[in-house]
């Protein structure tokens, strides 16, 4: 069996560049996310403690 050479991508900057924002936009996503939820475990305990209505 004859392999066949692995053809090499060329990428241009813009596209090295758009995939680097993509990988940025989605750890910053993440990181929101997680902050979101520990801010509502957060409100929830603090509601619980002081037997209010959770919001």
């Amino acid at each position: 069996m004859i392999k066949k050479p692995v053809k090499e991508t060329i990428h241009s900057k813009e596209d090295i560049w758009d995939n680097v924002m993509r990988i940025k936009s989605a750890q910053v996503a993440e990181e929101l996310l997680e902050i979101s939820i520990e801010v509502g475990e957060t409100v929830r305990a603090i509601d619980k403690r002081s037997n209010t209505k959770p919001r």
